[in-house]
């Protein structure tokens, strides 16, 4: 009920299991990179730091890019792409 209201999100660990209840994502449609990296992290229920660790990278770097800091490195670039499954 907070959730519907607007009060509080449920944990991230929980939503790939409210996902796969409801039948369908419930947030928004991702339009930037760093929306589509949180989506990501929802989807695996995973933290920032474990999003980091996946890519090999900070958490500090993770979170930035969430938040549309896209100062990335090549090889950073290659890593996200593949994740989020675009063309590099």
């Amino acid at each position: 009920m907070n959730w519907e209201t607007g009060h509080t999100e449920p944990p991230i660990r929980s939503i790939p299991t409210i996902v796969r209840f409801l039948g369908y994502d419930p947030f928004p449609e991702p339009m930037t990179v760093g929306e589509r990296l949180l989506r990501k992290r929802r989807e695996r229920g995973w933290a920032i730091l474990e999003a980091a660790v996946a890519l090999g990278v900070d958490p500090g770097t993770w979170r930035d890019w969430e938040a549309g800091e896209l100062t990335l490195f090549r090889k950073h670039r290659i890593q996200v792409a593949k994740l989020l499954g675009l063309d590099q």
